[in-house]
């Protein structure tokens, strides 16, 4: 009895999961309500919101941007009433800011948040919605949808320092990471292997420190016989192409923290560029990327160097 009373419960468990409402979109949402009819959009559609916000102009320009490379058209834009329009709406009855209200009807879009970052993170929604091939005439079965984030902190890094990514590829990655709702941007520049952000006070961290002297070949722990590529590589990022990598739209939603480690950071320019003769050399460390040996623990001499940033 015991094991027919699990096994009904699991089964209960699945059909209940089965009957509730899903939706192509990630993260799902916190509570999906299937609507009655669809919406039609075409290239006769309007979008409307507050044409003097900024912020909401910026989301409503990124929709349009997609919209565009999507289906080959984008939106006239206005601030009057219409019909077969998406409206974008500040409206703080949306308590959490990062939250939104995403409602699909006949003749109507209606996307409602308390800040601009609600109303980006509901486009990103309706984008997940629309199908994969495009068409003149794109249908959107009606649902409201009512959503906020789980967790406030939502992040992913990327290294640049050990495995470069050119300016371009940065804002692809970027514009990814707001696709899925991920609001905070960890940029890994600076590392051992490579400087990759540029410094103009010093300039020597691009001609010198950007510089390795061979790649490792395969993971550092995969044998015991180290193999690396011989082949000596520089590359880093100007200063003005890092500034147009984060000012994509997608920074709308979300904050880009760009880092230049220690210890990993200074061991670099330590024994390449300063000669810091204060800083701790732990020989007996393996060789990655072609360096040798480890260098950590600045002093405090070495304060001004920090305070550049």
């Amino acid at each position: 009895m015991k094991q027919l009373i699990v096994c009904l419960s699991l089964f209960l468990s699945v059909f209940a999961t089965a009957q509730s409402p899903t939706l192509p979109i990630i993260p799902l949402p916190q509570k999906i309500t299937p609507a009655a009819g669809q919406f039609v959009l075409s290239a006769a559609t309007s979008i409307r919101f507050d044409l003097n916000n900024e912020q909401v102009a910026l989301a409503a320009n990124y929709f349009n941007q997609w919209l565009n490379s999507y289906a080959g058209y984008a939106l006239p834009s206005s601030n009057k009433q219409a019909k077969n329009v998406i409206v974008l709406e500040l409206n703080q009855s949306v308590k959490h800011p990062e939250g939104y209200h995403l409602q699909i009807s006949p003749g109507q879009i209606l996307i409602e948040a308390w800040q601009p970052v609600g109303l980006f993170y509901g486009i990103q929604s309706l984008m997940q919605l629309f199908p994969v091939q495009a068409s003149a005439q794109i249908n959107l079965a009606g649902v409201d949808i009512q959503d906020q984030p789980a967790f406030g902190y939502r992040g992913v890094m990327l290294d640049v320092g050990r495995y470069y990514f050119s300016p371009a590829d940065v804002k692809t990655f970027i514009d990814m990471l707001a696709r899925y709702k991920i609001n905070r941007f960890h940029w890994h520049l600076t590392e051992d292997q490579g400087w990759r952000i540029e410094i103009k006070k010093y300039p020597k961290l691009q001609s010198v420190a950007a510089w390795r002297n061979e790649t490792i070949i395969g993971h550092l722990n995969q044998g015991a016989e180290r193999k690396f590529d011989g082949q000596n590589t520089a590359v880093f990022i100007p200063r003005k192409k890092s500034k147009t990598s984060w000012s994509t739209p997608a920074n709308v939603s979300s904050r880009s923290f760009p880092r230049l480690k220690c210890p990993g950071m200074p061991r670099l320019p330590s024994r390449r560029i300063l000669n810091w003769v204060a800083w701790i050399s732990l020989s007996g460390w393996p060789p990655f990327g072609g360096y040798r040996p480890m260098y950590f623990a600045p002093m405090k001499p070495h304060s001004p160097f920090w305070k550049m940033y």
